[in-house]
């Protein structure tokens, strides 16, 4: 977790700068985003899901600030070589918009399933920033932290994860 803290902490600051969006944003529309990641049990550093991707699909609410988020995220760990899947839903909201750079906040809560068909429900607030590098594509950072509900034998336990991704935002539709 203390090697985690750096990169929350900067994004925390970093989003906590609550510029209004610039009037003309570039994603306006509905957008589906693929990132790659890496997700680390912060309680066990030898649980470490370290291939993965997400894919997303988003939709803009009135307010184009605010959008409806679906996400689907498959983490593979080759120590154990087990599978861990996500289906999460919930909302993004972008806080700030300065030229090319769009940062953002998001809560999604869910399912995740792990170790041949084990489900807990899931939280995981996050953050990150949107790079324009065109009018219809974006380069993606995130941060995430996922809190994961486990029943064991009548007992409930909660897994703590740290998720970090890379990728690519792609519009389409919008103005």
């Amino acid at each position: 977790m203390r090697r985690c803290l750096p990169v929350f902490l900067f994004l925390a600051i970093f989003s906590a700068m609550a510029i209004p969006a610039a009037a003309q944003q570039p994603n306006a529309g509905p957008a589906v985003a693929v990132t790659y990641s890496g997700l680390r049990d912060v309680q066990d550093e030898q649980i470490f899901w370290d291939r993965g991707f997400t894919a997303e699909f988003s939709q803009p609410l009135r307010t184009s600030r605010t959008a409806i988020v679906g996400e689907f995220s498959w983490n593979h760990n080759t120590f154990f070589d087990d599978d861990l899947k996500s289906y999460l839903g919930g909302i993004r909201h972008a806080v700030w918009t300065r030229g090319q750079v769009q940062s953002f906040v998001q809560v999604l809560a869910g399912t995740e399933q792990c170790c041949a068909g084990t489900n807990g429900l899931t939280l995981q607030p996050g953050a990150g920033v949107n790079y324009w590098v065109a009018t219809r594509l974006a380069v993606r950072f995130q941060a995430d932290w996922r809190l994961a509900r486990y029943s064991h034998d009548d007992t409930f336990h909660t897994y703590k994860e740290a998720r970090l991704g890379v990728g690519i935002v792609v519009p389409f539709g919008g103005r």
